[in-house]
């Protein structure tokens, strides 16, 4: 590595113009540098002193402009302290040694300005150079000389060397535009030379271009018609979509009336809420309502899948209910629940058929006594909640479902509790429990829990509209992923 490339910042890439302009900015810091050195050594050997301070001074800040461009690689930065350095050694020396002309390169200050740095810059340093030769002038035409600090006789010798420093920087000027010149010249023919090699493979791509044109038509116009065929087709598909549409709309108006008339439920257990939110147009969940004599019947139930399946499964199993319980008059709810199973699984044939559909149910049966109330519970694979004296209970139901792929040989278990008017009984599918936010976090029976605890003061309406909206807000953009049926009753 030689002194011209270790002052040549490494962030500067070779053979990018930066790196040829740093190239030819260096070596003249550097014969800057061996310039103002020579001409104080000489200016000692003549005793004038403010020379060599000045020159002196110059050398060592010609220095530091090296390292700087190193550090920084900035050519503004270095361009601009080179210039300055010069002007400010040109001032001092031509004010102690009464010529406008000067040392070193003043008339180059705003030269290597323009060359190094910018044009504005340049403009700006060519105001005070012309400044200074229009005042010395001025004084010289007043009359007015400025004192020589030196030796008259050396006056000759000064100028030799003001003009051979000029000169020098001049030739280095022109040197390096000319060594730049023939690079770019080189540059532009290399550049000629892969700009008609790329001319010709372009003249081949684009004949291969036109081939693939042709090609590219042809293949178009088989798109054309194949996309009117799809058109064709998608207007087929969208109609038949309609009819599909159109008819499970219809069926959810079915659904919907084969579900407990709102009346009659209220008639039944007068303040109750009902939040039933299907994810399709039918819904897999639905709820059950009933009496016999003095026994109220309440029962939520989840079918196997949603949509279309899961509706067809829920009119089975609101069928079921209806016969076992009004027709037949059963009204214990483990034996509703294994006559239900039974039921199931014979309809479907799912001893000897594929079909493993089931229903998973959350049943109530209510008798007032007094000022008791006798609540029986069963449930298949469906929890009791219930809000008792401000506390919140659970009973918990079978691990089994009614039908499905399992023939448990576990019988549904009957749960009795004893409660009192005003309090509230909570039925539920998972549904609203499974409900997951955009951090896929569930609403959870935890949240459940502490939603009761806050509004358990409210009417039933009331919690019926606040936790549908506390829904909402869990859920926000994400999509409803099952079905929901949650039904709050106060006895």
């Amino acid at each position: 590595m030689n002194l011209v490339t270790y002052f040549i910042p490494e962030s500067i890439p070779r053979g990018t113009d930066e790196y040829r302009k740093a190239s030819t900015f260096v070596p003249g810091i550097i014969a800057a540098v061996g310039f103002c050195s020579s001409h104080a050594i000489a200016y000692t050997f003549i005793d004038y002193y403010w020379a060599t301070y000045t020159l002196g001074f110059t050398t060592l800040f010609l220095i530091a402009i090296a390292f700087i461009f190193k550090k920084t690689a900035s050519f503004p930065i270095a361009g601009n302290l080179y210039t300055l350095s010069a002007f400010i050694s040109t001032s001092f020396l031509a004010l102690t040694s009464g010529t406008i002309t000067g040392p070193l390169f003043f008339v180059l200050c705003p030269i290597y300005s323009f060359f190094y740095v910018s044009r504005k810059s340049g403009y700006f340093w060519l105001i005070p150079v012309f400044m200074i030769f229009l005042g010395f002038n001025i004084l010289r035409v007043l009359g007015y000389e400025l004192p020589v600090l030196y030796d008259p006789k050396w006056i000759p010798l000064h100028e030799l060397v003001i003009s051979l420093g000029v000169a020098f920087f001049g030739v280095n000027i022109v040197m390096t535009y000319e060594k730049e010149k023939d690079k770019l010249m080189l540059q532009l023919q290399d550049a000629f030379d892969d700009i008609s090699e790329q001319n010709q493979e372009i003249t081949q791509q684009n004949e291969e271009i036109l081939q693939q044109q042709e090609e590219i038509s042809t293949i178009n116009e088989n798109l054309e018609q194949e996309k009117d065929k799809l058109v064709e087709a998608n207007e087929l598909i969208r109609a038949t979509n309609k009819n599909m549409t159109d008819s499970i709309r219809y069926a959810s108006t079915i659904q919907k009336a084969v579900l407990p008339d709102r009346s009659y439920v209220e008639k039944i257990f007068g303040d109750l809420f009902i939040l039933y939110k299907p994810k399709d147009i039918v819904s897999g969940d639905f709820y059950w309502v009933t009496q016999v004599g003095n026994k109220k019947i309440i029962a939520v139930c989840d079918c196997t899948g949603h949509g279309v399946p899961g509706a067809f499964m829920s009119m089975i199993g609101s069928m079921l209910l209806t016969e076992i319980v009004s027709k037949q008059q059963f009204t214990e709810p483990d034996q509703i629940l294994e006559l239900m199973d039974a039921n199931v699984r014979k309809r479907l044939n799912q001893k000897e058929g594929e079909n493993k559909d089931g229903m998973d149910i959350c049943l109530c049966v209510i008798e007032e006594q007094g000022e008791k109330v006798q609540v029986s519970f069963a449930g298949a694979k469906r929890d009791l909640y219930y809000n008792s004296e401000g506390a919140l209970g659970l009973l918990k139901g079978n691990r089994r479902s009614i039908g499905g792929f399992m023939i448990s040989k576990e019988s549904f278990t009957k749960i009795n509790l004893s409660l009192k008017k005003d309090d509230v009984i909570y039925l539920s599918t998972d549904g609203l429990f499974d409900q997951a936010n955009q951090e896929r976090e569930k609403f959870g029976s935890q949240r459940f829990r502490e939603f009761v605890a806050l509004y358990k003061q409210e009417s039933m309406q009331q919690q019926g509209a606040l936790l549908d909206h506390a829904l909402r807000q869990h859920q926000t953009d994400t999509p409803q992923r099952d079905d929901i049926t949650l039904v709050g009753v106060k006895l």
